[in-house]
C-alpha cells in the first residue's frame, strides 16, 4: 500500500506558515491567525485549526485550565512533520485505522523511525494492501492490519521503549518484507 503526504490546503495552514519561529519550535494561538486572516470570523477560524488538530498536522497544548487561557497566549504548536510533502511512502501497517509509516532518515530526533500517522493527511496512490498482513478489528471497532507477530508482541511498544529484540525483529522484518523501503532507504543490516 503507497500513500502520498499531502500538505493541507487552507488559508490557516498558509498564514501558520509565515509566522515567526522562535527557534526551532513555531507555537501560535487564534489571535496570531485571526490578525492575519481575511476572515472576521473567529469561529470559522477555530473551526479550521481545530480541524488541522485533528489530523494532527498542529498539536495542542492541553491543559486542564486551557478553557480558562486567554486566546492571545500560544496554545497551539505545528506538529514536527518529519515526512515530506508530496512524497510517496510504503504503509508497513495500518493501527486502529491509522497508517504506520517510516519518517524521512533525516527527520528529527529519530529519522526511520516507525510512526503512526492519521491517514487523512494522505492521498492513497495504491490501495492493495500485502497479501502478508492480516486484519484485525480491535475492540472499539478500529481495524488494524500487520503482520501477525507485530500485533501480537506488541513490537512497536517494545520498539520505542528500546527494547533491542523488538527492534532487532522490525529491521529484519522490514528488509524480508518491505524490500522496496528497505532499499529505498539504503539501510545498512
Amino acid at each position: 500500500m503507497i500513500v502520498k503526504f499531502k500538505e493541507p490546503i487552507s488559508e490557516v495552514w498558509k498564514i501558520v506558515q509565515t509566522l515567526p519561529r522562535e527557534g526551532r519550535f513555531l507555537e501560535f494561538s487564534f489571535n496570531d491567525i485571526f490578525e492575519k486572516s481575511s476572515s472576521n470570523n473567529i469561529n470559522e477560524i477555530r473551526t479550521e485549526v481545530m480541524k488541522l488538530v485533528d489530523y494532527d498536522y498542529f498539536v495542542r497544548y492541553d491543559s486542564p485550565y486551557l478553557e480558562s487561557i486567554p486566546n492571545s497566549l500560544k496554545n497551539f504548536g505545528i506538529h514536527r512533520q518529519r515526512l515530506t510533502f508530496e512524497k510517496e511512502y510504503e504503509v508497513l501497517e495500518i493501527s486502529y485505522d491509522r497508517y504506520r509509516l517510516l519518517t524521512d532518515e533525516d527527520a528529527k530526533p529519530y529519522g526511520n523511525d516507525p510512526i503512526i500517522y492519521d491517514p487523512r493527511q494522505f492521498d492513497v496512490i495504491d490501495k492493495d494492501e500485502p497479501s502478508f498482513w492480516v486484519t484485525f478489528m480491535e475492540e472499539d471497532g478500529e481495524r488494524s492490519a500487520s503482520l501477525p507477530s507485530w500485533k501480537e508482541q506488541y513490537l512497536f511498544d517494545d520498539y520505542h521503549d528500546g527494547v533491542e529484540s523488538a527492534r532487532q525483529k522490525f529491521w529484519n522484518d522490514l528488509k524480508k518484507y518491505y524490500p522496496k523501503t528497505w532499499i529505498e532507504r539504503n539501510i545498512k543490516s
